[in-house]
């Protein structure tokens, strides 16, 4: 009868375990939580004070055709922080926007064979983008490995991109092509040239 009672305790005290185990691991994730959505507000903030705004496919658009201001265009919100930060340093009075390009933009990749396949289509919208950019677009490369690239027979507007535009005119282009990057201290004297080209 003893045996099972200490039986009976230490199940008890290993499901009471378990519970505050779970717990903790629960507060921790809200914490994170927390930290997460503290940082989205600070964006959220950022964008309500007027210092930054999205813009949808007409809005850009309407940048492009007649407006002045700074354009950061990405695929990846992951991105936004990141750039933004740089940008605002250096920014000024001149507008600021941002425009995600994922949902419009075509997708390249290499099958088995190494040979160029179209894994998503790019939309009217974005073909009709690559023209008005003109010769801001660059050639459509596919990565191989960290050294070699095939170039396709497309065009695309590489991501993060930065435009400084005045009245509909593109000034300065600043774009980081997929699997390569810049020292921070490079990317703010380029978006430094930009912005000392737009203010002149």
């Amino acid at each position: 009868m003893r045996k099972m009672k200490k039986k009976t305790k230490k199940k008890i005290r290993k499901g009471i375990l378990c519970t505050l185990t779970g717990f903790l691991l629960i507060t921790l994730s809200y914490k994170e939580t927390l930290i997460i959505e503290k940082e989205e507000r600070k964006i959220a903030n950022i964008e309500d004070g007027e210092i930054f705004n999205y813009v949808d496919n007409e809005e850009l658009m309407d940048i492009l055709d007649k407006g002045t201001g700074v354009v950061l265009v990405v695929n990846k919100k992951t991105l936004v922080n990141t750039y933004l930060d740089l940008l605002y340093d250096l920014k000024g009075d001149n507008k600021l926007y941002v425009y995600n390009i994922k949902n419009e933009e075509r997708v390249l990749s290499l099958n088995e064979n190494n040979e160029i396949i179209v894994t998503k289509e790019g939309t009217e919208f974005y073909d009709k983008l690559l023209t008005k950019l003109g010769s801001h677009v660059e050639d459509y490369y596919v990565h191989i490995n960290d050294e070699k690239t095939i170039k396709s027979e497309y065009k695309t507007l590489y991501t993060p991109s930065v435009l400084f535009i005045s009245d509909g005119k593109i000034l300065y282009c600043h774009y980081l092509m997929d699997n390569y990057s810049l020292e921070e201290k490079d990317i703010i004297d380029a978006y430094s040239l930009g912005y000392d080209i737009l203010e002149s």
